[in-house]
């Protein structure tokens, strides 16, 4: 993240919690980029459920199109990006 210039301040990873306790924390995120080149799948099915949105990069396999299967599927495609330009261009309020 420093490499990219993104303060510390400004993220903090997370540990394996158990499930309620996992939810429970969507609670502290603003928005979640789902993983790539393979998606995100339970991670990103949980942030979406929690009410929190999630950017997702389209890959060109299926383990890399889980995420996108899902926001397309809840016509979300607003927050899918078809590279690298368009994912950092998407806002978290698009």
């Amino acid at each position: 993240m420093a490499t990219a210039g993104i303060k510390q301040d400004r993220f903090e990873l997370l540990g394996g919690n158990p499930q309620p306790e996992h939810l429970a924390k969507h609670g502290l995120v603003d928005i979640m980029l789902d993983p790539f080149p393979h998606g995100g799948g339970v991670s990103s099915a949980d942030s979406l459920w929690m009410g929190v949105p999630v950017v997702a990069l389209s890959g060109n396999t299926i383990p890399g199109r889980l995420g996108v299967s899902a926001l397309h599927a809840l016509g979300l495609d607003d927050f899918i990006a078809s590279n690298k330009e368009e994912h950092i261009e998407i806002p978290p309020s698009a």
